[in-house]
């Protein structure tokens, strides 16, 4: 993304960081590799938080997020349910191969600045 506002000397871009190279490391999210895809035994919380994506900010600030998908949800027991929508309110729920319930309820972002 970028834009040219008007009076400004230079343009401001928003470039969306999907997998840590030596170029685009964080000490903030140390150990990391990929952000947006978590297996389970893969997903880093960081005080309480996962990180689904990083973004390259330069003359502007994100302040708000809407989760147009559609999203691809993996579970534990492997199956994996495409196409799924949480533009609504951010609720899903459905049930694995063996009948017990999976869901996505109350979902939460925050920006926070990393380094």
């Amino acid at each position: 993304f970028l834009v040219k506002w008007d009076g400004a000397k230079q343009a401001s871009y928003l470039t969306v960081i999907n997998e840590v190279t030596r170029s685009t490391s964080f000490k903030d999210l140390k150990d990391m590799t990929h952000f947006g895809v978590y297996p389970q035994e893969q997903c880093k919380v960081v005080d309480g938080w996962v990180p689904i994506v990083v973004f390259d900010c330069r003359g502007l600030e994100p302040s708000n997020w809407h989760p147009v998908g559609p999203f691809e949800i993996h579970g534990t027991g492997g199956k994996v349910w495409s196409d799924v929508d949480l533009s609504e309110d951010g609720t899903w729920y459905d049930v694995d191969d063996e009948g017990q319930p999976v869901q996505i309820e109350s979902l939460e972002f925050k920006f926070q600045v990393v380094r």
